[in-house]
């Protein structure tokens, strides 16, 4: 006997699965190719070469769904970051100070709020949050 399977999410869960409708939807273009008659036609090796450039597109995706879905790492207000011996509390957020990491699937946009203040070294919290490499790629 078959049984019907339900996917239940948590609320935080179903807020950030709009983050991965890119993903679903370079999926579903892929599923619709590999039944269309053109792919049908094709010989095997030119349709798993088809599958290779579009599976990693999808991966790509749901890596950047997956960053999208962690937020910007705004923690509030202000920051404090110790410096040597003295705490610097740096109070000015710029909500648009994204970076570019190189995945072995491509690139992807790390969202990122970042805080400073004149004088001083911005700091991002969700690079420490996600344990982002100091260099462009993962």
């Amino acid at each position: 006997m078959a049984t019907a399977c339900a996917l239940v999410l948590p609320v935080e869960g179903a807020a950030c699965l709009d983050s991965y409708s890119k993903a679903r939807q370079e999926f579903n273009d892929l599923m619709g190719w590999l039944q269309s008659s053109a792919a049908m036609s094709l010989p095997f090796h030119e349709v798993e070469c088809g599958v290779g450039e579009r599976s990693r597109e999808v991966l790509r995706l749901l890596l950047q769904g997956n960053l999208d879905a962690r937020g910007r790492g705004d923690v509030g207000p202000a920051v404090e970051v110790r410096d040597g011996n003295r705490v610097v509390v740096l109070s000015h957020k710029d909500p648009d100070r994204n970076r570019v990491v190189r995945t072995v699937f491509g690139k992807v946009e790390v969202p990122r709020t970042a805080y400073g203040r004149p004088g001083e070294r911005s700091v991002c919290p969700i690079d420490d949050q996600v344990q982002l490499p100091d260099r462009s790629f993962s």
